[in-house]
């Protein structure tokens, strides 16, 4: 056999090796070396501390609900500061019991995604540059405690089907996770930390078991697998309005005749973003995703992220967002749908327990593509120091294994100010 033909037939196999090493995020960003791991869907494994299984997988195949795309001749009256823009809005009405009344069914399309375990890279998620973060409950202080017969941590002892008890005893550490991780997202380096004021305001059950069944003032829904942000850049500053008045609204966990956040405050925001200019003071949204079940981790319908830091490179991303405005009793809420995109990058975290919490922000009044829609500014590339993701898109998916044990879980919703 000829040497040049043994050459290139060694060279076409390096090729193909190299290629099993290499992942490309999105064509322009530098190319992450991560090792070649075979897809075999999500498996039972073992109730161990995620950190120390090695054997997850590093992709895992499913399908999400994105909503489908405007048709042609309607897409140019998608206006992301107006929600009267009615071609691109979807209505629906939501009950006392937070099960939705009118189906989403034919407005979504499913469609087959890759989600990559967050476990078999080394690559850090953080809140400000992907929109989400995993975290363990131990780096809160007072959060976990120490048996002292058995040398074991031991998370607080909270019925999480009590809503008075989630209030109570779990709200508060859900907001000094928030703020302890938000402190030092500033822009300046050599600026002191910047602590927001965090207040929880509501939370939801998530059990696969059931359809919204009532625990107290909170409900047991089945998981969202629906791509969604939580908020748009109309009903985030609506709903800081609203936490600025008596909490009495149906679907409000928590009562109160006082209000959660200064109403100077939030008529100073609201003042800076009718005027086209920075919105000032800061504030966000974000989600405390977790785990209640003592004895499983989460092996079915897990919660996947959109890595913001990728989706909102494009310049498309607005053409890519529907508004969903949903109809309760006493106010009206709007979330983000998207289209399918194949440049989203989908990521979960096998096998999560209760010691861990996901951080998803849904709303930051500071984030890049917010800066955007309130001062019309040309749009910031991601590549920019000054770089922050505004909400991150996310759903539950579709485990591939059958008899898996179903998902028991709880999101707090948390609203974060800087004055």
């Amino acid at each position: 056999m000829p040497r040049y033909s043994l050459v290139w037939r060694f060279l076409g196999a390096l090729g193909v090796l190299v290629a099993h090493f290499f992942v490309l995020s999105d064509g322009h960003d530098e190319v992450r070396v991560i090792p070649s791991v075979p897809s075999k869907g999500l498996h039972l494994g073992t109730n161990e501390s995620p950190n120390n299984v090695h054997d997850t997988d590093f992709w895992t195949e499913s399908t999400v609900n994105y909503v489908r795309p405007l048709n042609a001749e309607d897409s140019h009256q998608v206006d992301h500061q107006d929600d009267s823009s009615k071609s691109s809005i979807i209505h629906i009405r939501r009950g006392s019991s937070g099960a939705d009344d009118d189906p989403l069914d034919p407005y979504l399309v499913t469609t087959p995604v890759s989600i990559l375990n967050g476990r078999a890279i080394h690559e850090e998620f953080s809140l400000r540059r992907n929109g989400f973060e995993l975290c363990s409950l131990s780096s809160v202080p007072g959060t976990i405690t120490q048996n002292q017969e058995s040398d074991e941590d031991e998370l607080p002892d909270i019925d999480f089907h009590n809503s008075s008890q989630v209030i109570d005893k779990y709200y508060p550490l859900c907001e000094e996770l928030v703020a302890t991780k938000l402190q030092d997202d500033t822009d300046d380096d050599n600026s002191t930390p910047r602590r927001p004021k965090v207040r929880a305001f509501d939370h939801n059950i998530r059990d696969a078991r059931v359809y919204a069944e009532s625990f107290g003032a909170a409900t047991a829904l089945t998981p969202a697998t629906v791509v969604h942000g939580d908020y748009t850049f109309v009903s985030s500053l609506r709903r800081l309005e609203d936490l600025s008045k008596a909490m009495n609204k149906t679907n409000d966990v928590l009562q109160s005749q006082t209000s959660l956040v200064d109403p100077n405050t939030v008529a100073k925001i609201a003042r800076s973003l009718s005027s086209s200019t920075w919105c000032h003071p800061r504030f966000a949204f974000v989600n405390v995703w977790r785990s209640i079940d003592p004895n499983y981790p989460v092996l079915s319908h897990p919660i996947a992220c959109v890595d913001t830091h990728l989706m909102e490179s494009q310049t498309q991303v607005l053409d890519d967002l529907r508004t969903l405005q949903i109809h309760y009793v006493d106010r009206v809420g709007e979330n983000y749908l998207s289209v399918p995109n194949k440049k989203h990058r989908w990521v979960y975290f096998a096998n999560m327990t209760m010691g861990e919490v996901i951080l998803i922000k849904q709303w930051d009044s500071e984030g890049t593509l917010a800066r955007h829609l309130a001062t019309g500014n040309v749009y910031e590339s991601r590549r920019t120091a000054n770089y922050r993701s505004t909400f991150c898109l996310h759903s539950a998916f579709a485990a591939p294994n059958e008899g898996l044990p179903p998902r028991r879980s709880i999101e707090v919703r948390c609203v974060c100010i800087w004055d």
